[in-house]
């Protein structure tokens, strides 16, 4: 099993996932990846670190660390191939989950997922990596959410 830590550091929005779905989710990705690339077999080699902050704390993380004065949805810090730590803005999902017509749950989910397969080395900085990557983020949501007895709404 990977070492899995989730804080919650922001006091604006209900996150509506549990700590144990989250756990859940980021060992259901794990097993995902191993079936379907070269990801190796032992999830306990993995540490992930997911901390929720709000929109003021992430962009000046942004700023710091990538020279972008925006807010964003999500901020991956890989400290080696197994350990990150993964932030996301809790008010960026929040207002990102109504804009796509999503429930608050399914868009921290996602962006779960989107952080932890950028610990894993996936990118999406051009259009091939990123229809590549986020069609594996979207086919592990959907796999995921089938788990817990949910559909994604069309």
């Amino acid at each position: 099993m990977a070492k899995i830590q989730v804080y919650n550091q922001q006091d604006k929005v209900n996150l509506e996932v549990s700590k144990r779905e989250i756990i859940s989710a980021i060992e259901y990705i794990l097993s995902q990846l191993h079936q379907k690339t070269s990801l190796p077999t032992r999830q306990g080699q993995f540490h992930f670190t997911i901390i929720f902050i709000e929109d003021e704390k992430i962009r000046d993380l942004n700023q710091r660390y990538r020279q972008v004065n925006l807010a964003t949805d999500v901020l991956v810090f890989p400290y080696s191939p197994s350990e990150s730590e993964i932030y996301i803005s809790a008010e960026r999902a929040y207002a990102q989950a109504k804009e796509y017509r999503q429930t608050h749950q399914e868009e921290i989910l996602r962006l779960i997922i989107h952080g932890v397969l950028h610990s894993l080395g996936w990118r999406d900085e051009n259009p091939k990596e990123r229809k590549k990557m986020w069609a594996m983020q979207e086919k592990i949501l959907k796999g995921f959410l089938s788990t817990l007895n949910r559909q994604t709404p069309l």
